[in-house]
C-alpha cells in the first residue's frame, strides 16, 4: 500500500511533512484491503501528518486480483493514521477508491484520515472535486466519497473554508465521519463544519454530501446545492449529540429530501435557509 510513500513500519511515531509536491497517477495494488493510493502513513500516537500547498490527481486504491466479497480498501489518494492531521491549501481531483464487487470497501476517495485518541484534525482551504468511493451499490459500505474522518477515541475534526464538487459515495458523497466506534462516545467526537461550499455531491443511499455518525456535530454557514441522495441530499445527521446548525443555506437538491435524521439530540438551530 502506499503507491508513491508509505511509512516503513506501521505504528511509529512518525511525522510526515508534505509541502507544495504534486501527486499525479499513483497506484495502490494490493489483495485485500490496500490503502492510499499516493501516500499510506499509518503511524502511532504521537505522530503528525502535515499536507500543505499540495495537489493529488488521478490516484487509485484498488483490489487485485478482484476481491471477495469482504475485501476493502480506503484513501483513493491519501490515507492518514496519527494523533495530529492537517491538510491546508490542498486540492484532490479524480482520486478513487475501487474494490471492485468488494461488499465492505471503498473508504474516503481521495482522503481516509484517523485519528488516534485525543488527536485534532483539520482540513482548511482545500479544494475535492469529481472523488469516489465505490462499490456505489447499497450493498457495499462506499462512504466519503472525497474523505472519511474518524477517531479511535476522543477527538476533534474542523473542515472550513473548503469545496466539496461532484463527489460520489454511498454515503457521504462528499464527506462523513466522525463515528461510531468504541473508545469515545459520541460527545467526544467532535466535528466542526464550518463555511464551506457543497455542490452536485451524490449518495445512493443517504448523505448525497454530508454524513454525520455518532458525533457532536456543529454545522456553521455552510453552502449546500443540487446535492442528490434518495434521502439526506445534502445532509444526514445520525446518532449524534449538541447537534448544532446554524446560518446554513440548503438551495435546490438534484433529487431526494434536502435532510435526514434520527436520534440525534439537539443543542441549536437557527438562522438557516432552503
Amino acid at each position: 500500500t502506499g503507491g508513491c510513500v508509505a511509512l516503513a513500519v506501521a505504528g511509529d511515531v512518525a511525522t510526515l511533512d508534505v509541502l507544495r509536491t504534486r501527486f499525479t497517477d499513483c497506484r495502490a495494488l494490493a489483495a485485500g484491503s490496500p490503502r492510499g493510493g499516493a501516500i499510506d502513513w499509518e503511524a502511532g500516537a504521537g505522530s503528525q501528518v502535515l499536507i500543505v500547498d499540495s495537489t493529488f490527481t488521478n490516484n487509485l486504491t484498488t483490489a487485485i486480483p478482484a476481491p471477495p466479497a469482504i475485501a476493502g480498501g480506503a484513501g483513493g489518494a491519501v490515507s492518514v493514521q496519527a494523533s495530529t492531521i492537517i491538510i491546508d491549501g490542498s486540492r484532490f481531483d479524480g482520486n478513487l477508491v475501487d474494490v471492485g464487487g468488494a461488499t465492505s470497501g471503498g473508504i474516503g476517495g481521495a482522503l481516509r484520515a484517523m485519528l488516534l485518541a485525543d488527536g485534532i484534525g483539520s482540513i482548511e482551504g482545500s479544494v475535492f472535486r469529481n472523488n469516489s468511493a465505490t462499490p456505489l451499490t447499497t450493498d457495499g459500505v462506499g462512504v466519503g466519497g472525497a474523505a472519511s474522518l474518524s477517531c479511535s477515541g476522543p477527538c476533534q475534526w474542523s473542515v472550513s473554508r473548503s469545496e466539496f464538487t461532484g463527489n460520489q459515495a454511498r454515503r457521504g458523497g462528499a464527506i462523513t465521519g466522525p463515528g461510531p466506534g468504541p473508545g469515545a462516545t459520541s460527545a467526544q467526537r467532535r466535528i466542526d463544519v464550518v463555511n464551506n461550499s457543497f455542490i452536485a455531491n451524490d449518495a445512493n443511499d443517504r448523505g448525497g454530501a454530508v454524513h454525520l455518525v455518532a458525533g457532536a456535530p456543529r454545522l456553521i454557514h455552510n453552502a449546500f446545492f443540487f446535492n442528490d441522495a434518495p434521502s439526506g441530499a445534502h445532509l444526514a445527521v445520525f446518532d449524534s449529540t449538541a447537534v448544532r446548525a446554524v446560518g446554513n443555506v440548503f438551495a435546490a437538491v438534484a433529487a431526494g429530501s434536502a435532510c435526514a435524521s434520527g436520534n440525534l439530540v439537539i443543542e441549536l438551530v437557527t438562522g438557516n435557509l432552503s
